[in-house]
């Protein structure tokens, strides 16, 4: 499974630079967040008791998405606000909450506690090469950035506070069903 996911991901940063549009189908959102979730815990360096995860998410949310990447996406997120929970002496808290935003979206809030951002790092961080970690190679938020706004016609926000932790705010249109 994670082989298959490997390739995947890998496939979507050869289409991200082809400029390939994402072939979609019906997905269940809260499904696609609770995989990311599970993958993003696999790579934490810490003991998992070291950063907490809560989750609200909706039994039934449907998407038109592409899985592998929204899976790629939300785990750029998640593992960002598992590293910035890890640079701090504070036990790490994320908070990963979905709920309907109106009949046509639907809102994922990721918060943490971690290091925080300043206002030129929030503004840089979704820049192709632009990265504040020393081993980071500023792809993952701009790659991010395209999978939820072009891909799928979404907007993601950025805000953060240094030392006190980030807000990454995705709006994803719902799937309607027709009566």
């Amino acid at each position: 499974h994670h082989v298959g996911l490997i390739t995947q991901f890998l496939d979507n940063l050869r289409e991200f630079t082809e400029g390939t549009p994402a072939e979609t189908t019906r997905e269940c959102l809260s499904s696609i967040m609770q995989e990311a979730v599970a993958l993003a815990r696999q790579g934490m360096i810490n003991e998992p008791q070291e950063v907490a995860f809560s989750l609200s998410l909706p039994e039934s949310m449907f998407i038109s998405g592409h899985r592998s990447r929204l899976l790629m996406a939300f785990i750029n997120i998640l593992t960002n606000a598992i590293e910035a929970c890890e640079a701090t002496d504070r036990s790490g808290r994320i908070s990963v909450t979905i709920e309907p935003r109106s009949d046509d979206f639907a809102r994922v809030l990721i918060s943490d506690n971690g290091c925080g951002m300043s206002h030129d790092a929030v503004r840089d961080c979704v820049d192709l090469f632009s990265s504040s970690k020393p081993s980071g190679m500023g792809f993952g938020l701009p790659i991010t950035r395209k999978v939820i706004e072009q891909d799928h016609s979404g907007t993601l926000v950025l805000e953060s506070r240094a030392g006190e932790g980030t807000t990454v705010t995705v709006l994803l249109p719902v799937e309607r069903m027709d009566v």
